[in-house]
């Protein structure tokens, strides 16, 4: 891919957004590493576990509405859940 002149290939952009999210787990903003999580899901990026425990490190260090929080542990969950079945699919379909 290229964008504004430089050029980057998927694992590039993975570890881009892995180390954005990263930074707002620690600095506590949960909607803003949502919204990059779910860019990079659209984008076809892998995602590492790092990124799951940088968006519930994000969720701990908030400051935000409580119950909103909450909500957002429960989407990571499910999300997590959804990724594991679909990647143990593959590994089945493979041997």
């Amino acid at each position: 891919m290229k964008a504004g002149g430089i050029r980057y290939d998927m694992q590039d952009l993975s570890h881009m957004f892995t180390v954005l999210i990263a930074e707002c787990g620690r600095a506590g903003h949960v909607k803003m590493g949502l919204r990059l999580f779910n860019d990079m899901k659209k984008r076809s990026c892998f995602v590492q576990p790092s990124v799951y425990t940088s968006l519930f490190n994000a969720i701990a260090n908030s400051i935000g509405d409580r119950e909103e929080n909450l909500e957002s542990l429960e989407k990571i969950k499910r999300n997590m859940r959804s990724e594991e079945r679909r990647v143990g699919k593959e590994c089945r379909s493979r041997w």
